[in-house]
């Protein structure tokens, strides 16, 4: 690989069958932020002070929805906001007619979804692209 590719931590490569799931509350006092876009689905939960307490996107293919970028605000952890996130964009993924979800989960990240339903499809290692770290050309 060319110097401007690093490879990641391992990962891995999860998956689960979707339904709609029944209406959950949203945690108080957050409020739920739907973006949707041609391709892709974002939920966000903001704060009072309007920060994004805990966001993540869907993107559909085929049958399948494509889960990414789950985070919490670490300052609003610990009170169900990824769950509900994960919760929120899994229905609304089955609902759009996706039947399996798929996402890649960081060694931390395995836990949550696996008590969330999710099992694990494969190992996975991921390159990413610096380009910063790019040589320039030679004269």
């Amino acid at each position: 690989m060319p110097s401007s590719w690093a490879i990641s931590e391992p990962e891995t490569l999860m998956v689960m069958p979707l339904r709609s799931m029944p209406p959950s509350t949203i945690p108080g006092p957050y409020e739920m932020e739907i973006v949707t876009h041609p391709h892709t689905t974002d939920v966000r939960l903001r704060a009072a002070d309007q920060v994004i307490a805990a966001s993540g996107r869907m993107a559909i293919h085929g049958a399948s929805a494509i889960i990414d970028q789950v985070e919490t605000n670490p300052a609003h952890r610990r009170r169900g906001l990824g769950s509900f996130v994960m919760n929120e964009l899994c229905t609304r993924a089955a609902l759009r007619g996706a039947s399996r979800g798929v996402l890649v989960a960081t060694l931390e990240g395995v836990a949550l979804y696996r008590s969330l339903g999710w099992t694990i499809e494969s190992p996975i290692t991921a390159a990413v692209h610096r380009p910063d770290t790019a040589r320039a050309p030679s004269p």
